[in-house]
């Protein structure tokens, strides 16, 4: 069997890093390339922790290994966490920083059931994606379709799949059952009302109030959102206890404060409020009237952990597959991104860390 290399790849790669490619068979293909990749040896202030460096990666492909190129890899709060060692996932030490990307199989190793061309995501959480290249065994990735946009790919690991397992695992929806939520402009909020969408699921979505907030209400109401409330309106609303709208059984919260009280009082008669988020790093609040009188259950999240612990699993390479899915059909977008260059690291490190960004900043891998 030989070993296969994508051309494309190949002579974009031989003419920008002078990469040696020798591919008589797959057992003599021979990898010889410079590799960039945002490394940390300590934990800190992001910017001063993380350092650019490039390192040659010189070896032979053995038999069911991949040589692979990131295409794009985004900046999660959760990555901001981990720089600061505050998550409770934790690498050894060297790290490499980023917790989810796509990448694309550039050559593959004998026996392989890998292509070139194929699009890739990591099977673990927080592995390492803020990388130009990386030679691993196949079974260190997970194939995703191509047919998606880039920045789809590189940011469903995260944020769709926690929306989707929320929506999915928690209550038995139906259509024309309610869900509210705080957050609602987050990442994993607007994720939620596109993939409640798509099950026929109305959402109720709290927002912080804010100068613009016209254009962030119409933006989420563009997305399929079905009610967008600030804070303050919520409340003030009169639309549960008129009985003008349907309770929500299913609430989430990434807020916790007085804000997850608000959802707690929303709910209906043994709702389920999940609490997957603490942005106001206030404890999650109910009332002992909510746990004795409504008999609502409080339950958490945490997505890193229930892969961990499903490995692959049906359950989740169906979740892949139905989120890709739903991105295909456009019933899925993108989230707002802005590109940055891997050398733009302190940048996109120090405005996630402020918070409240416009856009999710996206490492464009070249």
């Amino acid at each position: 069997m030989r070993c296969k290399i994508g051309i494309r790849w190949a002579g974009q790669l031989l003419a920008k890093h002078q990469q040696v490619y020798t591919h008589q068979s797959c057992r003599n293909y021979r990898v010889d390339l410079v590799t960039k990749r945002l490394t940390y040896s300590e934990y800190g202030i992001p910017s001063d922790v993380v350092s650019l460096v490039e390192e040659n990666l010189t070896c032979q492909l053995e038999p069911k290994q991949v040589l692979v190129k990131f295409l794009v890899s985004p900046v999660n709060p959760a990555d901001i966490n981990v720089l600061q060692g505050t998550y409770p996932m934790r690498n050894p030490l060297p790290a490499t920083g980023g917790g989810e990307g796509v990448a694309e199989v550039v050559a593959t190793g004998e026996d392989s059931d890998l292509s070139v061309g194929d699009w890739i995501v990591p099977d673990k959480p927080s592995s390492g994606s803020w990388i130009s290249h990386l030679v691993t065994h196949e079974d260190y990735w997970i194939k995703v379709r191509n047919d998606i946009p880039e920045v789809t790919a590189g940011t469903l690991q995260i944020n769709p799949c926690t929306a989707y397992r929320m929506l999915k695992d928690f209550v038995n929806l139906s259509p024309g059952d309610w869900v509210i939520q705080n957050g609602a402009n987050s990442g994993v909020g607007q994720s939620v009302i596109q993939i409640a969408k798509s099950m026929g699921v109305k959402t109720v979505n709290i927002v912080r109030d804010r100068k613009e907030i016209d254009l962030l209400k119409e933006k989420l109401t563009v997305l399929g959102g079905d009610l967008v409330l600030t804070e303050e309106e919520l409340r003030s609303s009169q639309l549960w206890r008129s009985g003008q709208l349907a309770k929500p059984v299913l609430g989430f919260n990434c807020v916790g404060g007085p804000s997850s009280t608000e959802l707690c009082k929303v709910l209906a008669n043994s709702g389920v409020l999940v609490t997957y988020g603490g942005m106001s790093r206030k404890p999650m609040i109910a009332a002992t009237s909510h746990m004795i009188f409504k008999d609502l259950q409080l339950r958490g999240f945490w997505l890193g952990q229930w892969c961990m612990r499903q490995g692959k699993s049906e359950a989740r390479l169906e979740m892949y597959e139905k989120v890709t899915e739903l991105a295909s059909k456009g019933e899925l977008l993108p989230p707002d991104h802005q590109f940055v260059q891997l050398e733009d690291y302190r940048e996109a490190l120090d405005k996630t860390l402020a918070g409240f960004l416009p856009a999710k900043y996206v490492f464009k891998i070249n």
